[in-house]
């Protein structure tokens, strides 16, 4: 049996369950990710700030300037990101207010002006004398600023990181070779015309995360950018995308006809289907012995039935949430069918079953127990269910007789089945994907229940997403192709000898209706 390890994401390790990256292999796994925009921007904000509005010559000048003063003050540190003045003390920041030039000083002030009208504990805060007003422009000014430094690999940000390499050079806080590609730092600030300017940007970016990297802090988010965000929350409100609220409430959004059409289509595919399978089901074999063969291979088709016949006609269960658990479960079903098809015998006919009412005697178990807890009058209509169950499982396997088996019916995981059933595929690209629905894992939910807030101060986290659910037709394209292929190997399964059964073919309907509608 082929071993798909060695096939996929084939260079990663595997630790237990865990397929580890090769880079993080190789340091023993201690390297953590650090997020530019979240942990580290805020500390570039300031540069970022100066450069649009003095230009880069004279930021540079700037951060200069107060990198070497500060240093000249309090032993220890850069002083190029704006967390480094958190050490310095009122007094120091006197000192260093007295050794910087005027223009130095009028020139942050202007340039910051609306990071320390709004941001009162923005570290620098504490060189002027005076906190500028709050104006209206400041606050969606910053907010594009912040918008365009997110992105790591923008012009603004690689000047600002280019700035920050620079006066780290300039003062002693790194050094480089003559051979350095850094030795033309200024070279950044034709970002991207030149190809000179391209490798040096990879370098600076590069540089720039060797530079956290040595940092050996617990977190990579400074004290600085912790407050940064949480000021950002308190004066601006999250900002929700766009929508038609009009249409939506008139009724008269622009997919209602789409998907009533869509759902149409559902509703004819489901009487073709049913017709067809009865056909054929009347001229299939019976089963004389009763081995339960026939009675499983039919109901799982009949499940696979439901299941797409009632999703391809409720365009609600068409959404991400819903309409992945649903082909989770067919595709699950599926994989069931083939393998019993395929490799099944008379005993994991039997197994199957057995495992099934095991299960709901063990239910059963349970639900007594929780009722022996209940006062007689308050449990009447719980102990007539009780004992409906127990008749049911009596009329197919004795109580007493019947084991409880907590593992998988065929002592195969599902992975396993669908290897010696020939349908890999269908486990890669469907079980797995859809599992994350069922669970409720965060990749699931990120798709799905939330959505990013579009207000850069609060670095575009994630909110919920309050409006109706979005409908994905695609969904019934999936349906439709598991149900042909469990309809197929059903036939297959079942020896029923007809010559050519015509399927009814949702996918390729729902596919032909939606090219249609797209070219009208």
């Amino acid at each position: 049996m082929a071993d798909d390890k060695d096939e996929i994401l084939g260079d990663h390790r595997w630790q237990r369950t865990i397929l580890v990256p090769p880079l993080v292999d190789s340091v023993g796994g201690s390297m953590q990710m650090v997020r530019w925009a979240r942990e580290r921007m805020p500390d570039f904000l300031w540069i970022a700030l100066m450069y649009d509005a003095v230009g880069g010559k004279r930021t540079v000048d700037i951060a200069i300037a107060c990198a070497e003063e500060a240093q000249e003050i309090h032993d220890g540190g850069d002083f190029v990101l704006s967390s480094d003045y958190d050490e310095f003390s009122p007094s120091e920041f006197s000192s260093l207010k007295e050794a910087l030039d005027d223009d130095v000083l009028e020139d942050l002030f202007h340039g910051l002006e609306p990071l320390i009208a709004h941001y009162p504990s923005y570290p620098k805060a504490s060189l002027f004398d005076e906190t500028p007003p709050e104006e209206d422009h400041h606050l969606g000014y910053l907010a594009e600023i912040v918008n365009e430094l997110s992105d790591r690999r923008s012009h603004l940000s690689t000047y600002v990181q280019g700035i920050f390499v620079g006066t780290l050079m300039a003062t002693g806080g790194k050094m480089i070779s003559p051979d350095s590609p850094l030795a033309d730092i200024n070279e950044v600030f034709r970002y991207p015309d030149t190809e000179k300017s391209r490798e040096l940007a990879s370098v600076v970016r590069a540089s720039t995360k060797a530079t956290n990297a040595s940092n050996e802090a617990e977190e990579n988010q400074s004290d600085w950018a912790r407050r940064f965000w949480q000021r950002g929350f308190e004066i601006t409100e999250c900002i929700f995308p766009q929508e038609d609220k009009e249409a939506e409430e008139q009724g008269t959004h622009p997919d209602q006809e789409f998907f009533q059409n869509l759902a149409a289509i559902g509703h004819e595919y489901e009487t073709e289907l049913r017709t067809t399978l009865l056909d054929l089901w009347w001229n299939a074999k019976h089963d004389a012995e009763f081995t339960g063969k026939h009675e499983v291979l039919d109901g799982l088709l009949l499940r696979q039935v439901n299941l797409a016949t009632s999703l391809a006609g409720t365009p609600a269960m068409w959404s991400h949430d819903i309409g992945s658990i649903i082909l989770r479960c067919m595709a699950e079903t599926h994989i069931t069918l083939e393998w019993l098809s395929q490799e099944g015998d008379r005993s994991d006919y039997q197994d199957f079953i057995e495992y099934g009412l095991g299960q709901e005697k063990l239910l059963l178990e349970h639900s007594k127990n929780v009722a022996s807890e209940f006062p007689n009058e308050e449990v009447g209509d719980l102990e007539q269910g009780l004992d409906d169950l127990e008749r049911k499982i009596e009329t197919q396997r004795a109580m007493y007789l019947l084991p409880v088996d907590v593992g998988h019916w065929a002592d195969k995981n599902t992975r396993e089945l669908a290897q010696e059933a020939d349908c890999k595929d269908v486990y890669d690209m469907r079980f797995q994907q859809y599992s994350a629905a069922v669970h409720g894992q965060w990749n699931t939910m990120d798709k799905a229940n939330l959505v990013t807030c579009h207000n850069p101060l609060h670095q575009y986290h994630k909110i919920p997403e309050f409006r109706p659910v979005y409908k994905n037709p695609y969904t019934v394209v999936e349906a439709g192709n598991l149900m042909n292929r469990s309809f197929s190997s059903w036939i297959e399964a079942r020896e029923i000898n007809a010559e050519d059964p015509q399927i009814p073919d949702l996918a390729g309907s729902v596919k032909q209706f939606m090219r249609k509608w797209n070219d009208r």
